[in-house]
């Protein structure tokens, strides 16, 4: 019987299912600490509301932490070699945390309330449209394709 929640016990943990467990906790932990973080903004302020960006920090932390065990369950199943499964994980939780790490800054600047909005702000900086865009699509196509990657391969085998 091959079961992830018996398997992560076991010594054979695949490079990609480590990789989902680490990610999962560090997510889990930042968005422990982006929480401690949010509810301190929300009592100073006077409306009791948060920063847009520190908010969503903190949601998206933790939503990222147990995708990052979906895609570890996903792995610990997937009938791909692991160096497939490897760079799929890496490529989906490389993203997941770049999102993460991109909401904590513009939570710190407050730079902005729409990180999508025009000029794309950056601190006191302005960012090209052709960067954001550039990223989007690398992050769409690392998300999904290493989702896609790691779903399939468990489908396979399970089916």
């Amino acid at each position: 019987m091959h079961a992830v929640c018996l398997h992560w016990g076991a010594a054979a943990v695949s490079l990609a299912e480590k990789l989902c467990l680490t990610a999962a906790f560090v997510f889990f932990m930042t968005g422990l600490l982006t929480g401690i973080w949010k509810y301190r903004c929300m009592a100073r302020s006077e409306n009791a509301v948060a920063p847009r960006y520190v908010d969503i920090a903190h949601r998206s932390s933790l939503m990222y932490s147990f995708a990052a065990l979906l895609l570890g369950w996903f792995a610990g199943y997937s009938a791909y070699p692991d160096w497939l499964n490897s760079v799929a994980a890496a490529s989906a939780l490389g993203f997941f945390a770049l999102a993460i790490g991109t909401y904590i800054v513009h939570g710190v600047l407050r730079d902005t309330g729409n990180q999508f909005r025009k000029p794309h702000r950056l601190g006191r900086s302005t960012l090209p449209a052709w960067v954001i865009h550039a990223f989007m699509i690398v992050l769409i196509v690392a998300e999904v394709g290493g989702s896609l990657v790691l779903g399939s391969g468990a489908l396979i085998a399970i089916w």
